[in-house]
């Protein structure tokens, strides 16, 4: 099944919980946010693509999506754009 959003929604899975915890990655205890998410669902005009991971603020409404609990916001209601450590050292060495 296909969903696509309308007008400016978007959808987005939560990934974060308020606690922290260990990343091997980083050999570092990271703090989880509350609001962190992935986009997951976007409309056809959208400024986000599916995949992009997002903190989010707190207009939202929790429906069921493809047996995912999804947080659907207004566009406007995404206040920055998360980047992980090692995609931009990536984009370092490009440069």
């Amino acid at each position: 099944m296909s969903i696509k959003m309308v007008n400016n929604k978007i959808g987005i899975l939560k990934i974060g919980k308020s606690n922290k915890k260990e990343d091997p990655s980083i050999f570092a205890t990271v703090e989880v946010a509350d609001n962190l998410g992935i986009v997951k669902f976007v409309s056809d005009n959208s400024t986000y693509s599916v995949g992009t991971k997002v903190y989010y603020g707190s207009k939202r409404e929790q429906i069921k999506m493809n047996n995912l609990d999804i947080q659907v916001m207004d566009e406007d209601n995404i206040y920055a754009v998360v980047k992980d450590s090692h995609e931009e050292i990536n984009e370092t060495k490009e440069e």
